[in-house]
């Protein structure tokens, strides 16, 4: 099928729209991305060598630097002057017409694709009103366009096989970038035609210092570093909200507290504050299992130095005292368990009412 020029778009409005489509997508270096070395070395080759795919998939869980590395390739990839970066390899400079543009959010020729607010899948409506179609125009400057898919593992089937023609025939100079949390989702006549690359997670030391930077006190970035699971995304956000830091301080005051409290009233206490913070309920078990593995530490090593939640010492060293090393493994052992199977939507009261019986170290359970 001919592309039409730029100015026979059966869409007026298309420019614009284009535009609106990228807010969220924040422009940088190579050298801006963290971690990620392997990554970050195919698609620098891929640039110097002028060997550009028609089709990238980049997989990782959320926070983990998708958006950071499609944003890095997007701009050296439009970059007018590229330069060597600090690492000695293609990167943007930051400096030119198209990085300019790139940065103000208003390069007519790139289009960030998501899901509306609040919805759960990407319709096959949007994926040929937004890319399919539009990349059938040619570019409004240079010689390419880029589509970027963000969530591409919640397009419909239907939006899949819509997607799957562009993706075998691209019109010249069109690149797609999906990037998704599970590539199982994708259909496997897709993902046959993307280069396939991982995002990896990030050292929590790596976490650590960006925290530190930003003003975090040390003690609370190690622990949202330990919380973040190696995603820098996660991190930054659970650092920027206020509510986290009032459930950390009242989920350890009620954890430091358990020693000496009967069984029903850690019960009562513990529904209470899962039902209270019952949206944050990943953080819940991640700080359980911060606070039981600190205290296993200090049991076995006594030393400070070795804690996450350091902010936290005095508290962790009388605890620690209340429980014997095989209490405290078995209590990590369950809050693992017990998470698995909440993730596989087991009975959430049931499940709470297990782990914070085994919060007490009296009872072995078993899940």
């Amino acid at each position: 099928m001919p592309r039409a020029n730029k100015e026979s778009s059966s869409d007026p409005a298309g420019e614009s729209n284009t535009r609106t489509l990228k807010r969220g997508l924040k422009m940088v270096s190579f050298s801006s991305l963290l971690g990620n070395e392997a990554l970050k070395t195919h698609l620098q080759k891929a640039l110097s060598d002028q060997h550009i795919s028609h089709a990238y998939l980049l997989e990782g869980p959320e926070g983990s630097g998708k958006k950071t590395a499609a944003a890095a390739f997007v701009r050296a990839l439009f970059c007018l002057h590229p330069v060597t970066g600090p690492d000695g390899r293609y990167d943007s400079c930051g400096q030119c017409e198209n990085c300019r543009l790139l940065d103000h959010d208003a390069f007519p020729d790139l289009a960030l694709i998501e899901p509306e607010d609040g919805a759960k899948s990407l319709s096959a409506q949007i994926i040929r009103q937004r890319l399919v179609s539009d990349a059938t125009v040619l570019p409004y400057k240079g010689s390419r366009k880029v589509y970027v898919v963000d969530r591409a593992d919640l397009m419909t089937p239907e939006a899949q096989n819509a997607l799957l023609k562009t993706i075998e025939e691209p019109p010249q100079g069109v690149t797609i970038l999906l990037l998704c949390q599970s590539a199982s989702l994708l259909l496997p006549t897709v993902l046959s035609r993307c280069v396939r690359l991982s995002t990896a997670p990030l050292p929590p030391s790596v976490i650590e210092n960006v925290l530190v930077k930003k003003g975090a006190d040390p003690s609370r970035a190690a622990s949202l570093a330990a919380l973040s699971q190696g995603s820098l995304g996660k991190a930054l956000a659970l650092f920027e909200d206020d509510n986290f830091s009032a459930l950390r301080e009242n989920w350890f005051h009620f954890l430091s507290s358990i020693p000496t409290m009967p069984q029903i009233e850690v019960l009562q206490k513990g529904g209470e504050l899962f039902d209270t913070y019952a949206s944050f309920q990943d953080q819940l078990l991640s700080l359980s299992l911060i606070w039981f593995s600190d205290l296993l530490k200090w049991k076995t090593a006594g030393d400070r130095a070795l804690l996450v939640s350091k902010d936290y010492c005095p508290q962790i060293q009388k605890a620690s005292s209340f429980y014997t090393d095989s209490s405290l493994i078995a209590i990590t052992e369950t809050i693992r368990r017990i998470g698995a199977c909440l993730a596989r939507n087991a009975n959430k009261g049931l499940a709470q009412d297990l782990l914070l019986i085994s919060f007490t170290g009296k009872d072995q359970i078993y899940w």
